[in-house]
């Protein structure tokens, strides 16, 4: 048997494999994002990888939502960001 012939996995259903990695994937990324979000080890200054990015979205929406309902916030935040 070549190795063309031979199958990629022992797994009694087609596709079994790809669920198991499909979901450990997912497990993985949602444990990701919720190290970023509680603090976990920082990443390199600049780090675009998708965890850093949505947590730079997520803090810049609750920074957004904060600034809107206090005019005063909204002043610090905007020097915050500004320096």
């Amino acid at each position: 048997m070549s190795d063309a012939e031979q199958p990629v996995c022992n797994c009694p259903e087609p596709y079994a494999c790809y669920t198991e990695g499909y979901a450990a994937g997912k497990d993985k990324a949602y444990f990701e994002m919720l190290a970023s979000l509680e603090g976990g080890p920082p990443h390199a200054e600049g780090c675009a990888c998708r965890p850093c990015q949505v947590k730079t979205a997520c803090i810049g929406a609750l920074l957004n939502m904060m600034a809107s309902r206090s005019p005063a916030l909204f002043n610090q935040v905007e020097a915050w960001v500004l320096d």
